[in-house]
């Protein structure tokens, strides 16, 4: 389990225009050392993952994903995220759909899918909510 310290708080963007999510290179580099360790031994990353990911497997050779959950600063609530949000197949293959950034974090639409999301401007907050996209 990877928690937050008072460095990390803040400072992330929401951006529904870009795909991925974009965590700084320091904490990147933690979360994806656990989901290596939850994947463990039952499927090895392939040597060259489809850029720009830095995790794929083949696909179908995970058995268990890891559940991540995130918390944002304030909230005594934990947003947990579906595997398709912090998945995606491609070329049969299924990448780690979150990436390292030098200078920002950045939420992307993939991991907003599922989620109605609030901006209170008065407030200054944003809240969110589960949502069944598939829904008719």
């Amino acid at each position: 389990m990877v928690r937050p310290n008072e460095s990390t708080f803040g400072n992330i963007i929401i951006d529904s225009g870009a795909t991925v999510t974009f965590l700084k290179t320091s904490w990147y580099e933690k979360v994806e050392a656990a989901v290596l360790e939850v994947i463990g031994h039952q499927s090895v990353p392939v040597r060259n993952p489809i850029r720009p990911f830095r995790l794929c497997y083949k696909d179908g050779s995970i058995t268990k994903f890891p559940d991540i959950a995130l918390q944002f600063y304030g909230s005594i609530k934990e947003l947990k995220l579906s595997t398709l949000n912090i998945f995606v197949t491609l070329d049969h293959l299924t990448c780690f759909a979150i990436l390292p950034n030098e200078k920002i974090s950045l939420i992307g639409n993939l991991l907003q899918v599922f989620f109605n999301i609030e901006y209170d401007l008065e407030e200054r907050t944003v809240s969110f909510a589960k949502a069944n996209c598939l829904k008719e």
